[in-house]
């Protein structure tokens, strides 16, 4: 064979490796369950943009009777995605899903975010997981907010509004530990990412950029990365902290 001929051949196969590298790689998902007492109602399924952007609207389907549904979508990669109920997309239902399995089973009442369950994708139960806890630990904060807010626009007994303000630091930091523990103990950068971005609500910007830049580290992802550029250049503009304000 001569030279010519190998370098033609030789052409051929990084022409033909490119062509290999370049094709479709979008695989198929399916997400299906039941989502109970919301019969009849339309349910869509969205994809939550992991560098910023608005949400894209992937599909809208009407539940059956029984609450049963079936999505089925393409995608490159693994991404952040999001179920919701049409008509309650302001009063705060939603089940979040990574697409980390080709199917994944959600089974869900809107009126119990407790009884929330998902199978067949351990990083989507993870993250739900973490966010049941979250709830729970930010409604009892909630709750001793109210009562100190009460005492002190009817201007109660002293001593129970201080130590109602001990309590209410003290759930701030148990959220805190809750948070911190998550993000030292998980490697899934998109939950990683999510969890940062609850982090914002009690935790000091700079406390939550030093757990972002380890998570960056950790995993290499481009949307961490881009986090921390981006928490980076509003603490270097004394931008206004997203940490949630103590009540006083």
């Amino acid at each position: 064979m001569n030279s010519r001929n190998i370098i033609f051949l030789l052409a051929i196969s990084i022409l033909s490796l490119i062509g290999c590298s370049q094709k479709n790689t979008e695989a198929r998902y399916s997400i299906t369950g039941t989502i109970q007492n919301s019969g009849n109602q339309k349910l869509i399924l969205q994809e939550l943009m992991l560098e910023g952007g608005a949400n894209v609207t992937l599909d809208t389907i009407t539940l059956k009777e029984d609450g049963k549904f079936s999505f089925s979508f393409l995608a490159k990669k693994e991404g952040l995605y999001r179920l919701a109920i049409e008509n309650e997309l302001e009063n705060g239902f939603e089940i979040l899903v990574i697409n980390d399995e080709k199917n994944i089973q959600v089974n869900a009442d809107p009126n119990d975010y407790a009884s929330f369950v998902i199978k067949g994708s351990k990083a989507s139960e993870t993250l739900n997981q973490f966010l049941k806890t979250f709830r729970i630990k930010e409604e009892a904060f909630f709750a001793t907010v109210e009562k100190l807010q009460a005492l002190q626009k009817s201007n109660g007994d002293a001593a129970t509004i201080n130590q109602l303000q001990k309590e209410q630091l003290t759930k701030i930091n148990d959220i805190n530990k809750f948070v911190e523990k998550t993000l030292t103990e998980n490697e899934h950068p998109i939950v990683l990412l999510s969890v940062l971005g609850l982090s914002r609500r009690y935790m000091e910007s700079s406390s939550v950029l030093a757990y972002a830049r380890a998570a960056a580290e950790k995993t290499k992802a481009p949307f961490l990365v881009t986090f921390v550029n981006t928490l980076t250049n509003q603490i270097q503009a004394n931008a206004k902290p997203m940490a949630c304000l103590l009540y006083t």
